[in-house]
């Protein structure tokens, strides 16, 4: 998908106001592009000029926006995707990566299923320990850590142990950064 795809033309206007800022995670920094009608792709880079085509959001890539005005903004679909080992994503140790579900699923971060798909981020799952997730709240992230030997199998960010398992909502991204080269599989 590209962004004039999330975001589609309503009787000939795009459908969030100009100059909205879209920030996607490029593995150092964020990437920013801003909405404009006046522009042929509907997209200008960070520095308001124009560039050739939208930027691309693939199923499964988080991202931020920024809106300039008030906008309602709803996803909806069909997700076309075979949950199971064929949903997997290599991800290298040493990296920090801004993910999100690939199938609308939202709740604890280990309870995906192989018939349901979601998110399967635990120890049992291949999840190496002291691995770290982190969450934005609105104003800033609260980040977790991966322990197997912790009840809920995470712990807070001083390594203590949590009752339960940190949580997403639907189409919510989130960084992970694992501690050893790590294959997510979603849904398993």
């Amino acid at each position: 998908n590209g962004a004039n795809e999330v975001w589609p033309l309503v009787g000939g206007l795009p459908s969030i106001p100009d100059f909205s800022t879209l920030l996607i995670w490029n593995g150092a920094g964020y990437t920013a592009y801003q909405s404009d009608s006046g522009s042929p792709s509907l997209w200008d880079d960070n520095n308001g000029s124009s560039i050739p085509n939208a930027p691309l959001l693939p199923v499964g890539k988080g991202f931020f926006l920024i809106p300039s005005a008030s906008t309602t903004n709803l996803f909806m679909g069909t997700v076309a995707v075979s949950v199971g080992t064929s949903n997997s994503m290599v991800l290298p140790n040493g990296g920090t990566y801004l993910v999100a579900s690939e199938v609308p699923y939202g709740g604890a971060v280990t309870n995906g299923t192989s018939s349901g798909g979601g998110l399967a981020l635990s120890s049992l799952n291949g999840l190496p320990d002291f691995s770290t997730i982190l969450i934005w709240t609105g104003s800033g992230y609260t980040a977790y850590q991966s322990d197997s030997g912790s009840p809920s199998l995470w712990d807070d960010n001083n390594g203590s142990a949590i009752p339960a398992p940190p949580t997403v909502g639907v189409g919510q991204g989130f960084f992970i950064m694992p501690s050893a080269n790590f294959t997510w599989k979603v849904g398993l």
